[in-house]
């Protein structure tokens, strides 16, 4: 998929490309179910590097394509009729992320204690790529 939205010279050389179902298994790359998937860099890589297995990323940022995994959608009729409210939750969403930037292992803590987790708790600690953002 990457290869259809990258401009043309960055695209990979794929003959027929084939969509298949994203199963959100980690290990789909380890057990030949997918030869590539959508990941989020702050934790797939720690994954398998535990695992001693090399991946190579292909990051859309490096393409000039900014995807940011977790967006806020309202619509149109908010927007219309209760702008400050759409405002509100903005704000208060982003000083949420904030927070979670600055205190990762007391989010990380919480996040487990309050919906469980198989992950442990360094997989969760992963810095992100850019967390200024």
């Amino acid at each position: 998929m990457l290869g259809l939205g990258c401009p043309k010279h960055a695209s990979a050389k794929i003959a027929t490309p084939r969509d298949v179902p994203h199963t959100f298994k980690d290990d789909a790359l380890i057990t030949g179910d997918a030869d590539a998937m959508t990941a989020y860099l702050t934790d797939q890589p720690y994954y398998y590097r535990e695992r001693g297995v090399s991946v190579r990323m292909i990051n859309p940022l490096n393409y000039g394509i900014d995807l940011y995994g977790d967006m806020l959608f309202t619509s149109e009729d908010i927007m219309q009729t209760q702008p400050e409210l759409a405002l509100r939750f903005r704000r208060a969403a982003l000083k949420g992320w904030q927070y979670a930037l600055e205190n990762p292992e007391e989010v990380v803590d919480w996040t487990i204690e309050r919906y469980g987790s198989k992950r442990v708790v360094p997989h969760f600690c992963m810095r992100p790529a850019r967390p200024e953002r």
